[in-house]
């Protein structure tokens, strides 16, 4: 067999209904935030559910999207390798400030438990190590993810499709 060895990640996929435990819990998720609606729509008025509650949950991811949309684009498709599978991109303070620092992505992957106020300085730690760093904000990134990475990331994973066929 050629390639690297695959090793399975995480729990195998269960056949069947779900388990009554996870079931309970959706259960009562839906519970809460129906009961936190009505209260909030009740205490308040429905005019101030719908603009302090529903409307930054439906305009709210998209500015999110944008930011994020590269931080996986054009990378490595290994899962191990956490100094090429990310991307640290570097962007105005104020964006990062707003962002949480999540702009150092690769380095947040690396260390999952640095606090985000960290993030800058484990940069500065392993800049020189890490695979890909973005120097022209995010939209100098979405440029290259439009015009580049996308047809290349396709060309990437029909090749890794086609070794896996083969092997």
């Amino acid at each position: 067999r050629r390639g690297p060895r695959r090793v399975p990640r995480g729990d195998p996929p269960q056949k069947g209904p779900p388990p009554p435990r996870l079931k309970n819990d959706a259960r009562l998720q839906i519970a809460i935030t129906v009961l936190l609606f009505v209260a909030v729509g009740a205490a308040f008025s429905v005019e101030a559910l719908c603009r302090q509650w529903l409307l930054p949950a439906l305009v709210g991811p998209a500015p999110l999207f944008f930011v994020q949309l590269h931080e996986h684009a054009a990378v490595a498709l290994d899962k191990d390798d956490g100094l090429s599978n990310t991307r640290t991109t570097l962007t105005h303070p104020l964006i990062a400030f707003v962002m949480w620092n999540m702009n150092y992505h690769c380095e947040h992957h690396l260390y999952t438990t640095i606090p985000f106020h960290a993030l800058p300085k484990a940069h500065r730690l392993l800049k020189d190590a890490i695979t890909h760093i973005s120097h022209d904000g995010h939209l100098g990134v979405h440029a290259k993810v439009l015009t580049d990475w996308i047809p290349q990331q396709a060309l990437a994973l029909q090749d890794a499709a086609d070794r896996l066929k083969t092997d």
